[in-house]
């Protein structure tokens, strides 16, 4: 004899199917990216489980989300970009609201039936799996750069050029022009010694062209 739900067996799957629409934050593979929009194609990589007409669970994939908006770290004028590849993996969140209006500077209306639905989607960029962990990441230094590549790296008192390793100072351009018109001035003022006298020094003392924050390899 089949079974006749309760209210509250009712209510509890109308919340839970509700539930399932509701999206706040999943984990994505990069299919695409336009850099010159700044937007990428994605997968999501973890499917969601549901019950089909015989109560059995199943996964189902969510479909690809196009055009979603990267969020790069932008403010004041200034900003850090990635060139992002395909197979990259982003953490999508998900707006109250759909964005669509808004990205297109047209003026947009919250519709109470598109709370948190995959149209509110943005990517942020970073997130990895434990078995992806950065190489280059420094347990003091700020670092900017390729992952086993070239860096940047910013301790208390340097910036260091190259690697962490860095450690030769750079020569600044206004010093270097100083000294090398002292040489010019040198030469230009200088006698040839005679008979016998030797020729004083008229090149002063240089100073320390040296940066002394910045350092390369």
């Amino acid at each position: 004899m089949t079974q006749i739900p309760t209210l509250a067996q009712l209510l509890k799957q109308a919340i839970d199917n509700r539930l399932l629409d509701m999206h706040t934050a999943l984990i994505a593979r990069v299919e695409s990216y336009d850099a010159a929009k700044q937007q990428v194609n994605v997968s999501p990589v973890l499917k969601r489980a549901i019950k089909n007409i015989y109560h059995e669970v199943v996964q189902e994939q969510l479909p690809v989300l196009c055009d979603v908006p990267v969020l790069f770290a932008r403010a004041g004028g200034f900003f850090i970009s990635f060139p992002i590849q395909k197979g990259d993996l982003v953490q999508l969140v998900f707006n109250e609201v759909g964005i669509d209006g808004w990205l297109d500077d047209n003026p947009s209306r919250i519709a109470s039936n598109e709370r948190f639905t995959l149209q509110g989607a943005v990517a942020i960029p970073g997130i990895y799996p434990e078995s992806r962990p950065l190489n280059g990441a420094h347990k003091v230094n700020f670092v900017a750069g390729k992952d086993n590549g070239v860096q940047l790296h910013i301790d208390d008192q340097k910036i260091r050029l190259g690697s962490d390793k860095a450690n030769e100072a750079l020569a600044i351009a206004s010093k270097v022009e100083e000294e090398l018109e002292k040489i010019k001035s040198a030469f230009r003022t200088h006698s040839h010694a005679s008979h016998g006298a030797k020729t004083a020094t008229l090149i002063e003392s240089t100073s320390n062209i040296a940066t002394t924050k910045v350092v390369a390899e």
